[in-house]
């Protein structure tokens, strides 16, 4: 089914008087606030006729969700961080990013990982795991003081508290910038 809707768009692109079209895309929880907003008024600048006549439903889900979601075919395509080890689906690399590990400014430890406590991302978030393989021969385990689902609602925990973060580089760079965190 996806690869007959797929083979559409181009007619659908240079007919401005075909029927409206439905695409569902997932984001995770980073990409989708951080970066489809500019990615689909580019998309709509681009393509004024494929962008008047389709109708664009943003699903914003962790990594796992959104997988699971194209395996039962109710998205179309997702932009994730998360590795996906699922057989069957195409997976195309898309833009470098960096796991950034972070505390809040003045923080009295931060170089005391091993022994600090962490707010991670939930369970499925690609952030997460990337996190949690790349720490553990480091640090092992880290104590995970609180997990949350929103990047933002995690950043500013951290520049609240003196639990360490981990988030994409992409999400805490006006932060570090601005000498936040």
């Amino acid at each position: 089914e996806l690869v007959e809707r797929a083979a559409e768009l181009p007619a659908i692109a240079g007919d401005v008087t075909a029927p409206a079209r439905r695409l569902a895309i997932g984001a995770s929880r980073t990409i989708g606030p951080f970066l489809m907003p500019e990615l689909l008024a580019d998309f709509a600048h681009r393509h004024p006729g494929l962008a008047a006549n389709t109708s664009i439903e943003l699903v914003i889900e962790n990594t796992e969700t959104l997988v699971a979601r194209i395996r039962d075919l109710t998205l179309d395509l997702a932009f994730i961080e998360g590795e996906v080890l699922e057989p069957g689906l195409s997976v195309q690399p898309w833009m470098n990013d960096a796991i950034c590990l972070f505390a809040r400014a003045g923080h009295p430890a931060p170089r005391a990982l091993a022994a600090g406590r962490w707010a991670l991302r939930e369970r499925g978030s690609g952030t997460r795991e990337t996190f949690l393989r790349a720490m553990q021969p480091l640090i092992g385990a880290p104590e995970i003081a609180i997990e949350v689902s929103d990047p933002l609602a995690l950043k500013r925990l951290v520049a609240t508290s003196d639990w360490f973060g981990c988030l994409s580089r992409m999400a805490v760079a006006g932060e570090l910038r601005d000498g936040l965190l």
